[in-house]
């Protein structure tokens, strides 16, 4: 059974679900874990406090992803700590922000008690390096755990790091994502046994265009409901991301790789009318006009993927 702090936290993760941060109530908080009010400020103080546990405990899972990521054979850890740091802030408009200092609307701000880019990137890095310090480089006279391995370890694991991130900020035009070669970009070998699956994963859907891969695109006001619409279509197999902000949606849109266009009920009529027309323009075959329901899952699999599949059997 959850604690009363767990319960609140994933009660706060819920809310936010459905709205954005500045207008979710302690009281609403409290309602959905089923304790008082009184409850919820002795374990937080304030609903500052709340974000603040909530950005922290959004680090330790991703700190915890890490962890698992390395217990890959050595010569795999470097692939599977980037596979995972780019799934972990993809899926999760938190880690995201954490990771790159890139907040979307609607989410917590993070205060000085919570780990920024720099700190949180340190932690992984610093873990990622003592995992790798026994291994010997390839044709390498450098004894294994000297100073100079020790040096050459941190470099390689802040470079994949960076590498992970750049494939965050800048949406890969590849499949599988360039992070997931990353550990051969440092001149690590075996990337396929990796404990954290390569992001999409999945079955691809059929190709239209040049040869690009049928890909559909969800543009929605509240992060954390798109977040639940791809969960949903990544696992079933779809080749699905996700924004918030029209000028994303307008940049991705623009490469001209999508084929399908989800649009949530929080867009306002102006910006869905403008987003629809650059679609077309764009090559995308269909767009989806959506207000999501509960339950997520079984709204996205009646209402979205039915479409999604007859525009690409027609792309």
């Amino acid at each position: 059974m959850p604690t009363a702090r767990e319960a609140l936290l994933d009660a706060a993760l819920r809310a936010l679900a459905d709205r954005p941060w500045r207008t979710v109530r302690m009281v609403d908080v409290a309602a959905l874990a089923g304790v008082s009010r009184q409850t919820l400020y002795n374990e937080f103080g304030t609903k500052d406090g709340l974000a603040t546990a909530l950005l922290r405990q959004a680090a330790d899972g991703y700190l915890t992803g890490v962890d698992r990521a390395l217990t890959a054979p050595a010569p795999e850890h470097s692939a599977a700590v980037a596979v995972w740091t780019v799934r972990a802030a993809r899926e999760d408009p938190l880690v995201k922000g954490l990771l790159t200092g890139l907040w979307e609307e609607g989410l917590p701000r993070p205060g000085h008690d919570v780990p920024g880019p720099a700190r949180l990137l340190g932690l992984a890095q610093d873990r990622m390096a003592a995992a790798s310090l026994p291994v010997a480089e390839p044709d390498s006279t450098t004894e294994p755990g000297s100073a100079e391995a020790a040096g050459r370890a941190a470099e390689r694991c802040e470079l994949v790091l960076r590498l992970a991130l750049s494939c965050v900020v800048v949406p890969c035009r590849n499949r599988p994502c360039p992070a997931h070669h990353a550990a051969a970009t440092t001149g690590e070998q075996g990337l396929t046994s990796s404990p954290v699956e390569p992001l999409g994963s999945g079955a691809q859907m059929p190709t239209h265009g040049r040869g690009t891969t049928m890909r559909t695109l969800v543009l929605g006001r509240t992060p954390a409901r798109v977040t639940a619409v791809l969960a949903t279509l990544r696992a079933d197999g779809f080749d699905a991301q996700g924004v918030s902000t029209d000028e994303e949606a307008l940049t991705l849109l623009r490469t001209g790789e999508f084929g399908v266009l989800i649009i949530g009920g929080g867009v306002g009529p102006a910006s869905r009318s403008a987003i629809r027309a650059f679609a077309a323009e764009h090559r995308v075959r269909r767009v989806i006009d959506g207000a999501l329901r509960e339950p997520f899952d079984t709204y996205v699999r009646n209402e979205f993927e039915p479409l999604i599949r007859e525009a690409a059997a027609q792309g």
